[in-house]
């Protein structure tokens, strides 16, 4: 096996990703999958997701990450 494969996949992993991540800056909710609402404990009326608050999306961690560094820099 050759000794750049690790690496070279490592690095078109982080690419694809960080183009993913400019442009998909969201991810659905992993609390309520997207819906942005819930069952409430009775089960009869529905609510909204305290995480997303009610919207169905989340930042991703990369995209927090991309943010992060360019305040700093």
């Amino acid at each position: 096996m050759d000794t750049l494969t690790l690496p070279t996949a490592l690095l078109l992993w982080a690419a694809g990703y960080l183009i993913a991540c400019t442009l998909f800056p969201f991810a659905a909710c992993r609390n309520c999958q997207g819906s942005g609402k819930f069952r409430s404990p009775s089960g009869r009326a529905w609510r909204n997701c305290r995480r997303c608050k009610g919207t169905g999306r989340r930042i991703r961690l990369g995209r927090r990450i991309w943010a992060k560094a360019r305040r700093v820099l």
